[in-house]
């Protein structure tokens, strides 16, 4: 079995509804539907770059050698249906893989199943590290979607939605641009690097991608110290990984945040990158305190 080191994407399209075609339909029919819809998916996946690994039922299973080349495989196999065309689940993950007689073992498979088992007809689902990968302009029009467990791995896995066209989007409208960036505060170099700034009933704190790390919380030795129940004395911490600002939950109680127009939600030792500005609520929700609450506000994007 070969190992291979190189972050791919592992996707899953599945054909939702395929024991109705079948039952309505009738075998010859329904099979030829299904044989249909699966060959677009296939042709699909072969202009985006990606690989077909194996069809198991009414699903295929295709490697891509990037996110962006996923996530734009699948709008196009959720736009391009027609009229009483199936509708189609999909869900991603990235990570290394196992190879063996051109199949594709591991974790990151495990995971990719993980994540189309909870997604519905028409959904596009991911990981939280799949939507790391992407290029911005994909990465912000993600949204999260929620919190799920996998079996044979301890922690919970953060899921993303991506809208596509099915959904009545405009993605152009929905995209906020990000050429109309907030003020820059004063004091601060514009063309410096990309920074974010985090404002609390104290003071604002100020924190540049060159800076590598800052913890959260309680203790004296964090570069943002936050008093106030439910906080942990290293309660997160945020850093710049793969062009974006990201904050990682390391604590007991979790941490809530709500990204530019968002409903709030609960991160519990999980990254989510952050965009545009927002709010962090440490260890309670952001209704119920005052103390532990965060704005910020990342510049230069």
């Amino acid at each position: 079995m070969d190992s291979n080191t190189r972050p791919l994407v592992v996707m899953f399209a599945d054909v939702c509804g395929s024991t109705s075609i079948y039952e309505t339909k009738g075998d010859v029919v329904a099979s030829r539907i299904m044989g249909d819809c699966l060959g677009v998916l296939a042709s699909i996946t072969v202009e985006h770059r990606g690989v077909v690994i194996k069809t198991i039922g009414d699903e295929i299973m295709a490697e891509f050698p990037t996110a962006d080349d996923a996530i734009e495989a699948a709008i196009d196999m959720q736009t391009r249906r027609r009229g009483d065309d199936p509708l189609v689940k999909i869900g991603f993950h990235i990570g290394p893989v196992l190879r063996r007689d051109g199949d594709l073992y591991g974790d990151t498979v495990n995971m990719a199943a993980r994540v189309v088992s909870r997604a519905t007809s028409r959904d596009v689902l991911m990981t939280g590290e799949a939507v790391l990968a992407m290029s911005r302009a994909h990465r912000e029009r993600a949204r999260w979607f929620d919190n799920a467990s996998v079996k044979g791995i301890s922690r919970t896995v953060s899921l993303f939605r991506y809208p596509t066209e099915i959904d009545n989007i405009d993605l152009e409208v929905e995209h906020r641009p990000t050429t109309l960036q907030p003020v820059i505060p004063n004091g601060i170099d514009a063309s410096a690097a990309s920074f974010l700034t985090l404002k609390t009933s104290r003071g604002t704190v100020t924190f540049k991608s060159t800076d590598g790390a800052m913890d959260i919380g309680r203790n004296p030795d964090c570069g943002l110290v936050i008093e106030g129940r439910g906080v942990s004395r290293h309660h997160a911490k945020i850093s710049w990984e793969r062009d974006r600002f990201v904050l990682e939950d390391t604590s007991t109680n979790g941490t809530f945040i709500a990204r530019q127009d968002e409903t709030p939600h609960l991160l519990k030792r999980q990254v989510l990158p952050l965009f545009g500005h927002g709010s962090i609520s440490l260890g309670v929700p952001p209704s119920s305190t005052r103390d532990s609450g965060i704005q910020y506000t990342v510049y230069n994007e």
